[in-house]
């Protein structure tokens, strides 16, 4: 399929837009028990879930993609919408903090600035999902983080995945994000499963509840 997000093509039909929030601080570096570090299992499992939409043409068509990494003092836009030109290799690599409160607040502002973009294309689409995968505590307040996406997935506007990371995850901190779902945990070889599951889910609209309109 190529690729031409400048054009009213990228617009066409139904979107699912994805947030990816990719922890890539220095504890990522750490190797679990698969001998492979938390760090490239995530680029791995990227790799997968990319590969896996490209073979579906549907899929790739729908899917608008962002990804936010935090890692050091401040997230980073690694890629906002539309910027993807249908690569699959990542590199991300494991170094400083963890600024989960403020990658979280930066993906509630794509969100809300992406609904505007929609409402002007008059397109339609799914249920946002915002997928945090994490493998320690925040550094930073997340408490503004957790009112804002309370006030959404009350609201049904968002669906958030907290994905926890090794053995040393915070899982009471990602159950307070999402109280409606349990953390999946991801280690090793689970990796690429998650990434393929994902993946499938996006070709399929498994997991979105209902289609909204701006």
């Amino acid at each position: 399929m190529k690729f031409n997000f400048q054009s009213l093509d990228y617009f066409s039909g139904t979107k699912v837009p994805v947030i990816f929030l990719l922890d890539v601080s220095g504890s990522m570096g750490s190797i679990d028990k698969s001998g492979i570090s938390c760090i490239e299992q995530l680029n791995l499992g990227f790799e997968t879930f990319l590969n896996n939409i490209l073979e579906d043409e549907m899929a790739s068509a729908a899917l608008d993609l962002s990804v936010i990494t935090f890692g050091g003092e401040n997230p980073e836009l690694f890629l906002d919408f539309e910027q993807w030109n249908g690569g699959t290799k990542s590199n991300f690599v494991a170094d400083g903090g963890t600024p989960m409160g403020r990658a979280l607040e930066l993906a509630y502002e794509q969100i809300q600035g992406r609904k505007l973009v929609y409402k002007d294309y008059g397109v339609n689409y799914y249920q946002p999902w915002v997928i945090l995968m994490t493998d320690g505590e925040p550094t930073d307040d997340i408490e503004n983080a957790k009112a804002l996406f309370k006030n959404l997935q009350n609201r049904r506007k968002v669906t958030l995945f907290p994905v926890a990371i090794g053995n040393d995850a915070n899982i009471g901190v990602l159950k307070e994000l999402n109280p409606n779902m349990e953390p999946l945990r991801v280690e090793g070889t689970d990796f690429k499963k998650f990434f393929t599951w994902l993946s499938r889910s996006v070709e399929e609209n498994e997991l979105d509840i209902e289609k909204y309109n701006c």
